[in-house]
């Protein structure tokens, strides 16, 4: 986990292991995310939102004006996880991530990632029930 991760309100969830596209396995990767409204017993519901820039799980700071009663966002009607993207400084694993193996931070020695990677990323986290209530 990143040492500044604590100062933003989130949920964090540990995959205990997760091979990245160019065949290096990182251990304990964190997976920093977001929730709002409430998964369905139908579980059919879930909305995931994912972004390219900022690589935080907030969604209310960059797509405010979308969130809301009767928006396109709207957390009554859906369950809206966000997860912060591989190499986000913003919880997720990344070059400021303490790399378990040595006890420091991974810096410029952190695998290299791609989008394909993001996306297995999140569903590696689906799978185990991070994010359900």
């Amino acid at each position: 986990m990143t040492p500044l991760s604590g100062l933003i309100d989130q949920e964090i969830f540990f995959v205990p292991q997760f091979t990245l596209e160019c065949g290096a396995t990182i251990k304990q990767v964190p997976v920093a995310y977001k929730t709002w409204g409430k998964l369905n017993e139908a579980k059919n519901n879930a909305m995931i939102i994912c972004h390219a820039f900022t690589g935080s799980a907030d969604v209310e700071d960059w797509w405010g004006p979308m969130m809301g009663k009767g928006k396109a966002f709207d957390s009554r009607r859906f369950f809206i996880f966000c997860a912060n993207s591989l190499g986000s400084p913003y919880g997720s694993a990344s070059p400021v991530t303490i790399n378990p193996d040595t006890g420091r931070i991974y810096g410029p020695e952190f695998p290299p990632t791609t989008i394909r990677d993001d996306v297995r990323y999140v569903t590696a986290a689906e799978q185990l029930h991070a994010y359900v209530p």
